[in-house]
């Protein structure tokens, strides 16, 4: 099945589903005259990433391992289009199209809290446009009270009931929905830029090789808690960017619980993660024998014969400390026992950090934040790399296993309202997990990010 079919498979479940919904509304008294409802929106984002990393001293390296001495620095460059537009009270669709080139630095290779959150695997440097998402989205009444929603990307202003059902279906990020907290945002493009803080490391969320995918996801709203469920499809290949059409045993089937509450009476929010993915992944564990028995070096795309399963959890605890300051800790946890098949090659990671409003120092509009980040391997997966094999973003021929070790630092400052600048600093240690690459390696970055928008 192709991705087309597939789209076009989900997008008409959706049209099913707000028809439904139309008919099914429960509280017709809780929508207000169309006059409060905006009816389209266009919204833009530019952002461009340069980075550069430093020498340091290796015992050897492998075929995915991070260069020791980095001759060049290296830029992305991301442009995206955010539009909407209601088609009913209840049901809105949004296009994104989208332009990225350039790279990550050193190909986006050798460690595993890769250090640019707007850096993919696309092998082309040229900008290339396409298609980010498109999807249709539906609310369900569930109540007569109501709460305003503001204009933004992918938001249309209107008011939305408090106690409610929200179906999104079509082309997706899993990170717009999962994962997602007002109190404490890890939009790459404003906040930390390493993986394993855009998202739990060990979260192996459903995306194509430019961070989308396709699916279903519905949101139960309530006023004191919220849970999400989603089915999305995966890639045929680890990493890639065609869809396995065989979707009674490729898929993914991710849940969420937020809620709400207070600690030491202090607002605080918790999401809790569970997922379980099944593609046609390698096994590190038969790799290792089978390559042991024929006296070679374990490849794991061998043991993509039958269709396998990973799973895990994440759980992110946001905190406000004092005003202005909001602390943060995640951790998250797969199995590891078959191959890493979408994000990256992380089996168990914990962060801790603060981010900061410029409020506190009189200029609201600038952010801070610094944040540590440890990241691990299966004792599989770790077997599998020391004994030569590789996966796509780790592989140094073999492993003197330990922790990675990241420390991120930021300043976003805003120049003119819309225009940012953002100095980045990242530390690493043992970058993939290699003790005989210590390091460490110092990451200099700097991002500018322009957006702006409207809503009608």
């Amino acid at each position: 099945m192709h991705t087309l079919q597939i789209l076009v498979l989900i997008m008409v479940a959706a049209v099913c589903l707000s028809v439904a919904s139309l008919s099914a509304q429960k509280h017709p008294s809780t929508f207000r005259d169309s006059i409060d409802y905006e009816q389209v929106s266009a919204h833009f984002q530019f952002t461009s990433v340069l980075q550069k990393s430093s020498p340091f001293r290796v015992a050897y390296s492998g075929r995915n391992s991070l260069e020791a001495n980095n001759p060049i620095s290296a830029m992305t460059v991301t442009s995206t289009m955010f539009l909407g537009a209601r088609l009913f009270r209840n049901v809105e669709l949004y296009w994104n199209p989208e332009i990225a080139g350039g790279g990550g630095i050193n190909g986006v290779v050798g460690i595993g809290g890769f250090v640019n959150g707007e850096a993919v695997r696309v092998g082309d440097p040229k900008p290339s446009i396409y298609t980010a998402r498109l999807f249709l989205r539906t609310h369900i009444a569930l109540d007569d009270s109501l709460e305003r929603s503001e204009g933004d990307a992918n938001q249309i202003a209107g008011f939305l009931p408090q106690s409610r059902m929200t179906l999104t279906a079509g082309k997706i990020n899993m990170l717009d929905i999962f994962d997602e907290d007002e109190q404490l945002s890890f939009d790459p493009r404003m906040q930390f830029m390493n993986w394993a803080l855009v998202a739990p490391g060990a979260w192996d969320f459903a995306a194509d090789t430019r961070g989308y995918t396709y699916g279903v996801v519905a949101e139960l709203y309530q006023p004191t808690w919220r849970f999400n469920l989603g089915w999305t499809v995966v890639p045929d290949d680890a990493n890639g960017a065609i869809i396995d059409g065989n979707l009674t045993n490729a898929y993914t089937l991710n849940a969420e619980f937020v809620k709400p509450l207070h600690i030491a009476g202090k607002p605080a929010t918790i999401h809790v993660i569970g997922f379980l993915n099944r593609a046609l992944m390698g096994n590190y564990a038969q790799a290792v024998v089978d390559a042991a028995r024929m006296g070679i070096v374990p490849d794991i795309t061998q043991q993509r014969s039958t269709y396998r399963t990973k799973y895990g959890f994440a759980l992110t605890l946001a905190q406000e400390l004092r005003k202005y300051v909001t602390g943060f800790a995640r951790a998250s946890w797969n199995n590891g026992a078959n191959e890493t098949w979408m994000f990256t090659e992380i089996d168990h990671s914990l962060a801790l950090g603060v981010q900061m409003s410029g409020a506190w120092w009189k200029r609201p509009f600038d952010g801070a934040g610094i944040a540590a980040i440890v990241n691990g391997l299966s004792a599989d997966h770790r077997r599998y790399i020391a004994s030569g094999g590789a996966g796509f973003i780790l592989g140094d021929g073999r492993l003197n296993y330990a922790s990675e070790m990241i420390l991120e630092m930021y300043y976003n400052f805003m120049m003119v309202r819309g225009l940012f600048i953002s100095p980045n600093y990242q530390l690493a240690m043992n970058p993939g997990y290699n003790a005989d690459r210590t390091g460490p390696v110092h990451f200099f970055g700097l991002r500018i990010h322009a957006e702006f928008g409207e809503s009608r």
